[in-house]
């Protein structure tokens, strides 16, 4: 069974998480045809009618009014890899998202140690007043390190996943009197963000990404993405990751603009 507050494995039987310490209920079994908990393997498969049970992260939503997260499991995947995270600090809200890389072990659990990592960073940052530039870099480098602590499992690929962040006030002195504020926002690989308002939606910066790469390059947009390797990502989270430094931009948006990380 999986920990309905943090998402990690837990003992058969026991009565608390050791990851964050929760209280355990006992597993009921397989919710389809009533098998014994013994029988739901380590994915949450029933291994005598083969049903998939339910999982805390199958589908989560948090609402903080100004600023949420929804995120599911989707339709291809056996559990849900990817994670969002958001606060509200001092009038300034505070957006993770990291999507975890599916050829890797464990990307589940490392989209979650990152954004934890990063929302523990950029919330300190904002009650400190620090430079949030530089915030965003050292964000990404405890997302970083704690990827690394995340196990390997049986294939050896290093857990792994993308990050952006972006950091908006909502209210407060760093909003101007026209309502316009400074968007910060950082990024590895192709995990986005952008500007939504009544001209549309506005990507902020470019993916790591090989087709972003050959267009670059100057390889037509459409030829790029017809590549066989377009959506290959250049750039990550994990042990094997080439660079980690986040490339990080600082925009002013509208009033009424809305800001998508995705």
């Amino acid at each position: 069974m999986n920990c309905p507050v943090c998402a990690e494995p837990a003992i058969a039987g026991a009565a608390f998480c050791e990851a964050c310490g929760a209280e355990l209920a006992p597993s009921p079994g397989c919710e389809s045809c009533g098998a014994a908990a013994d029988r739901i393997d380590e994915h949450g498969y029933c291994g005598v009618c083969g049903h998939k049970q339910p999982d805390p992260r199958d589908h989560l939503e948090i609402d903080l009014g100004p600023v949420a997260v929804v995120t599911d499991r989707g339709q291809r995947h056996h559990r849900n890899e990817d994670h969002g995270g958001i606060a509200i600090v001092d009038g300034v809200a505070v957006i993770v998202v990291c999507d975890g890389v599916s050829t890797t072990d464990n990307p589940e659990q490392a989209s979650l140690a990152a954004v934890d990592a990063a929302i523990a960073v950029l919330s300190g940052a904002v009650t400190d007043g620090s430079p949030l530039e530089q915030s965003m870099i050292d964000a990404a480098a405890a997302a970083q390190q704690a990827v690394l602590t995340v196990p390997s499992g049986p294939t050896g690929a290093s857990p792994s996943c993308t990050f952006v962040a972006g950091v908006v006030p909502l209210s407060g002195s760093l909003v101007a009197a026209d309502g316009t504020r400074d968007l910060v926002v950082g990024w590895l690989g192709d995990s986005r963000a952008y500007v939504l308002d009544a001209d549309g939606a506005e990507q902020v910066g470019t993916d790591h990404s090989w087709a972003s790469e050959l267009i670059a390059s100057g390889m037509p947009d459409a030829e790029a993405h017809a590549h066989p390797r377009a959506h290959t990502i250049t750039r990550w989270l994990g042990a094997d990751a080439p660079d980690v430094v986040p490339v990080v931009l600082r925009r002013q948006v509208a009033a009424s603009a809305r800001v998508l990380l995705c």
